[in-house]
């Protein structure tokens, strides 16, 4: 079987599909190489932590479909401005409450997670359900519950900076 594989290998339409499929390989596997040495270029910089331009690609993603994805009527560079605002005052807060030594429990984070809609079936907290969840989101458990965590301690030093004005 393999000799007649060898056999047929030899003609010159087999060579040019060999040779096609492998200028197909080289240009992805070059294209990949060469986006691994790239860096991503910086946008900005608060109190020594960069964002990166795909993070700010994604929080304009995220802004666009949060007003329904009417990019007609909106501005581009207004709706950049507006997510990298948005990742500066996110990046403040946590090193705020990283500084001011706040804490989220585990318990409070599984409380959190148990009590999510999304998570539950007829009102009872499936746990398949939840990893799927968190899996088509494009997180693992440990780094949702590492989100979650920064998310609610983002929220009380929000709140506790506007209380106390």
């Amino acid at each position: 079987m393999l000799q007649t594989i060898r056999e047929n290998s030899q003609g010159l339409v087999a060579k040019v599909i060999i040779g096609f499929i492998i200028a197909i390989m080289a240009l992805f596997g070059v294209e990949s190489i060469m986006n691994g040495f790239i860096t991503n270029q910086t946008v900005a910089e608060v109190n020594g932590e960069e964002i990166t331009e795909p993070e700010l690609q994604t929080s304009v993603q995220n802004l666009i479909a949060s007003v329904g994805g009417n990019l007609e009527s909106l501005d581009e560079d207004l709706i950049r401005q507006v997510a990298l605002n948005q990742i500066i005052e996110d990046r403040l807060l946590r090193q705020s409450s990283k500084d001011a030594g706040l804490i989220i429990s585990s318990d409070a984070i599984d409380l959190q997670i148990i009590s999510n809609p999304q998570f539950q079936v007829g009102g009872v907290f499936n746990s398949d359900l939840a990893v799927r969840t968190m899996a088509t989101q494009g997180f693992t458990v440990a780094g949702y519950r590492q989100a979650l965590a920064d998310q609610m301690v983002v929220g009380q030093i929000a709140n506790a900076y506007a209380s106390s004005g």
